[in-house]
């Protein structure tokens, strides 16, 4: 269902000349995994961006647009388009944590703790639930790589509390895996079982629902797909039937 409405509210956007549809759907593909038809509505959106000069989501645009190659794990580009995306940005913590997540990737821990921790600091400010949890998880996941693992587990245990709070599945999820290998680690073997056995149960229910997702949005992408064919078809034949016209026109006047 909320694919569905969402196709609807993109093409009414299409159909009134808003551009927010490309980057919408940009997010459609990117969740879906389709990285590079993602990539391509994100440039779409950018350009149009660009020749409006509209600073702040042309900003925006180029940010995910690093974000999506990053997922790629393609981190020279993701780095050259955050770095662009960041000077043209006039909130500059908005690209923060994507950052922080860039230097975690690229095990510069020191600049990953340093851009988190500011992220976490705002997000925390503005009584942003859903942006706390995803800085507690980065930041516990850079501490335990730095091998900080006392830090590593005060977040991890935070990133647990407040997503039980919330009902955050996916992020309750992940801090039971990193709880159960921070307490591996310690041959705390009561707890590490313990966790294991909360991330299995999660992982399972919430891969049933991914596969759904991505079950639904093929189907919606196939149904588009085949509408558009209709479309081009119809338009071929009118064009076909025009000549024709034309040329019995041209036929009778000879």
């Amino acid at each position: 269902k909320s694919l569905q409405y969402s196709v609807k509210w993109l093409d009414l956007s299409k159909k009134h000349n808003s551009i927010r549809y490309l980057d919408n759907w940009a997010d459609l593909y990117k969740k879906a995994g389709d990285y590079e038809t993602a990539l391509d509505y994100y440039k779409q959106a950018a350009k149009n961006a660009e020749e409006t000069k509209t600073i702040d989501e042309l900003s925006w645009f180029t940010l995910m647009i690093g974000e999506t190659f990053l997922l790629q794990k393609k981190y020279d580009s993701a780095s050259y388009y955050y770095h662009i995306g960041v000077n043209n940005s006039p909130q500059k913590q908005v690209a923060s944590p994507m950052l922080g997540e860039l230097y975690l990737a690229l095990q510069k821990y020191d600049s990953a703790l340093l851009y988190l921790g500011d992220a976490l600091i705002h997000a925390k400010k503005a009584n942003h639930r859903n942006a706390t949890l995803g800085y507690l998880l980065l930041l516990s996941k850079t501490y335990k790589e730095a091998g900080n693992h006392k830090m590593a587990m005060r977040h991890a245990q935070e990133l647990l509390q407040v997503a039980s709070e919330t009902g955050a599945r996916q992020y309750r999820r992940d801090a039971h895996s990193l709880l159960y290998q921070l307490f591996e680690n310690l041959h705390n073997k009561d707890s590490a079982y313990y966790h294991i056995q909360q991330f299995t149960v999660l992982k399972d229910s919430i891969d049933n629902d991914i596969s759904a997702h991505k079950l639904a949005f093929h189907k919606i992408k196939t149904e588009r797909e085949q509408a558009q064919t209709k479309i081009n078809t119809l338009n071929d034949e009118k064009k076909l039937q025009h000549q024709k016209l034309e040329q019995a026109v041209c036929a009778s006047a000879v």
